[in-house]
């Protein structure tokens, strides 16, 4: 213990704190989309891992969406997000540009890891 004569000291009934925790990713942005099915995603984008692009639909877990990581910031984004999520099921428009939908897809991190050979 870092300093035991102040421990003792303190009246533990008395003391009034909390903490707090928000799920956010590594790089602060949110996820929302389809699940993707990681060892199918592997094997069909290993090229990625030598500079390659990244060619047609991603595999992933039909009808499993994920919606999460929002942070700070999840009564602010989450409409906007479940709004991404019901247009992917439903067929229907985007309303986000696809920058935006990259930079929020469940996938990215897939991505950054076989690029870097992980």
């Amino acid at each position: 213990m870092l300093a035991p004569e102040l421990a003792a000291g303190l009246d533990v009934n008395s003391l009034n704190s909390r903490a707090s925790q928000r799920a956010t990713t590594p790089d602060r942005a949110p996820i929302a989309g389809l699940l993707p099915d990681e060892t199918a995603w592997r094997a069909r984008f290993a090229p990625l891992a030598h500079g390659a692009a990244a060619e047609g639909p991603a595999p992933a877990h039909e009808g499993v969406y994920v919606l999460g990581g929002l942070g700070a910031r999840g009564l602010t984004l989450a409409p906007l997000l479940a709004e991404r999520i019901v247009s992917e099921m439903c067929g229907e428009p985007q309303m986000l540009s696809s920058q935006a939908l990259e930079a929020i897809h469940p996938a990215r991190f897939l991505v950054r890891a076989l690029k870097r050979g992980a």
